[in-house]
């Protein structure tokens, strides 16, 4: 699953990765938000996780 430690070590590559190309103003902007959605995206995933877990934990007492 998506662990908040995940998207910041892989933060670091991305930025090189997208710093070799030619850096133009729409090249940043697309990486910007695309990274953006990824976070985004596993922010939702943590939270879905840990309101199952809450659930789970209910049924379990």
């Amino acid at each position: 699953m998506y662990g908040k430690n995940e998207n910041w070590s892989k933060l670091p590559s991305l930025l090189q990765f997208d710093l070799t190309k030619t850096l133009t103003m729409k090249n940043l902007t697309f990486f910007i938000d695309k990274y953006s959605i990824e976070l985004l995206t596993n922010q939702i995933f943590t939270k879905q996780k840990q309101t199952k877990m809450l659930i789970f934990n209910k049924r379990a007492k």
